[in-house]
């Protein structure tokens, strides 16, 4: 469960240092949303209004989901007969509809602990890259901390800086945490 408490001891700090507590949650927010637009979808539950223009189809595909079990959805035009795929945020028309504008107003996304272990995982992973260490001193050489050191007759000691990342290669969301995400991402429809 990822609580505050859990959270401060996770960047080095005590559980009832409340002194970061600010920063922890922002960085807990830009770890959420660097995983939704990975995903392609929202994760955590919200009220959304969603548009759809120009719909010539049998189906959409909602942004938030799964839908919160006895959220109430109102579709606009109200006339249009649907059946709904709470698990995979798919709203099917009873056929295929020609519409200019459907409007869809829905509660989607995960409540509290409801989220999977796995999503919830893979956030923390990104919280991580985040860096966001209190217990740690600052490095010292380059940005990653110490390049290379060499002691003669003894050896030569080297560490990977984190600008040592390859070109094109996403610095948050490594191949692990894409692993554990990619059966949630969003599906075409």
């Amino acid at each position: 469960m990822m609580t505050i408490e859990n959270m401060r001891v996770r960047v080095g700090l005590s559980e009832t240092d409340n002194s970061k507590d600010q920063i922890i949650y922002d960085n807990v927010d830009v770890a959420i949303s660097l995983v939704e637009a990975y995903l392609d979808r929202g994760i955590l539950s919200d009220n959304m209004n969603e548009k759809f223009t120009h719909v010539d189809a049998d189906s959409i595909q909602l942004f938030r989901y799964p839908i919160v079990p006895g959220s109430v959805m109102m579709i606009d035009p109200a006339e249009l007969k649907f059946h709904v795929d709470e698990k995979n945020g798919i709203i099917k028309f009873d056929g295929q509809i020609h519409e200019h504008k459907v409007t869809v107003d829905y509660e989607g996304g995960y409540v509290g602990d409801l989220m999977p272990v796995v999503l919830r995982t893979a956030v923390l992973r990104v919280f991580d890259v985040l860096g966001l260490d209190f217990a740690s001193k600052p490095s010292s050489g380059d940005v990653g901390g110490i390049s290379r050191i060499s002691v003669p007759d003894v050896g030569t000691i080297a560490y990977n800086s984190k600008s040592s990342a390859k070109e094109g290669e996403n610095d948050f969301i490594d191949n692990t945490t894409k692993f554990l995400l990619d059966p949630y991402k969003r599906k075409v429809v």
